[in-house]
């Protein structure tokens, strides 16, 4: 019911006001434009955004497979149409501000791809698209050894399951294995007024081990069913363990809110130093819904493994 009400709402309403959105047409394509500042009521203040279209082509195609439609294709294909025109192969170095958020596009497309039947009219060109994307990024990664992303992580573990090809896999492997070198490091740290087990320097010290790690844990999980590495599953599972005890809103433990209702109690919220960073004292749905991702895909990780046996951490960590 719920996918099919978020569907009817994409493909029946040029403009979606929830979202600050609304969908513009043009030579077959279409375009999402969404405001640059929220809350400014102005309605020409707006541009087109190669993430959040590629998200919307993701939910679309998501809730019609979910569904067993097929009605939604032909607006999936004039929104992949709008992608390539507002991000076409030229402008991605021109246009590239982050890794992560180039890399949250590649997700998205990565995961429509895999819910579109190879005789959607454009399967083959989202395939094209997609390779080609996947290679700038790569280059983009080797470049510099700092990027890093949870979507890079998730678009990795997406794009590994759904080919059947050894030397693609190989590949994405290799990469995947970068990701947890990189989130790792070579050294070691305590978790800081965390759990009494040491776990693995890199990016994760720079963040904190004490902090909110929902984020990364979304595509560290999904690596963990590609490596079936036993370090990277313990930590995971001791991160996870710490954001459900430290982050998540209970009667003993209300986080920024004094008093929560009843109906807030089991969310997730952001640890001092982002909400300050945000300037905010507020749940948003994300700081649950990563929290929920990551736990849902680390819970399928582990049905996928019988046992872990470990020899010891790895000397090269």
């Amino acid at each position: 019911e719920i996918a099919e009400k978020h569907l009817g709402r994409l493909l029946r309403s040029p403009e979606i006001p929830e979202l600050a959105m609304k969908l513009q047409k043009m030579s077959g394509a279409s375009i999402f434009l969404v405001r640059k500042e929220p809350d400014t009521g102005d309605t020409g203040d707006m541009d087109a955004s190669p993430a959040i279209q590629a998200s919307m082509l993701m939910a679309a195609v998501r809730c019609g497979q979910a569904l067993g439609q097929k009605q939604h294709l032909d607006d999936a294909e004039s929104w992949f149409l709008g992608l390539s025109t507002i991000y076409p192969e030229e402008m991605w170095k021109k246009s590239f501000t982050s890794f992560h958020r180039s890399a949250m596009t590649w997700e998205s497309l990565a995961v429509t791809a895999l819910h579109i039947g190879k005789d959607s009219s454009f399967h083959k060109d989202l395939e094209e698209y997609l390779q080609r994307f996947e290679i700038f990024l790569r280059d983009t990664w080797e470049e510099n050894k700092e990027h890093w992303s949870f979507a890079s992580a998730r678009a990795l573990a997406v794009r590994w399951f759904s080919t059947k090809k050894k030397k693609e896999r190989v590949k994405l492997k290799q990469w995947a294995v970068e990701h947890v070198d990189r989130f790792l490091g070579r050294s070691h740290v305590h978790l800081t007024d965390g759990p009494n087990d040491r776990i693995s320097q890199g990016i994760l010290a720079r963040i904190g081990g004490s902090r909110y790690t929902c984020g990364p844990l979304q595509g560290l999980a999904s690596l963990a069913a590609i490596l079936k590495d036993a370090e990277l599953i313990q930590v995971v599972l001791q991160l996870m363990e710490k954001d459900i005890t430290r982050y998540q809103i209970q009667e003993s433990n209300p986080g920024p809110i004094r008093k929560p209702p009843a109906d807030l109690l089991g969310a997730f919220y952001r640890d001092d130093d982002q909400l300050q960073l945000e300037h905010r004292k507020t749940l948003r749905i994300d700081d649950t819904a990563m929290c929920l991702i990551a736990i849902t895909h680390m819970l399928e990780t582990l049905t996928s493994i019988k046992s872990v046996v470990v020899d010891g951490a790895r000397e090269d960590l």
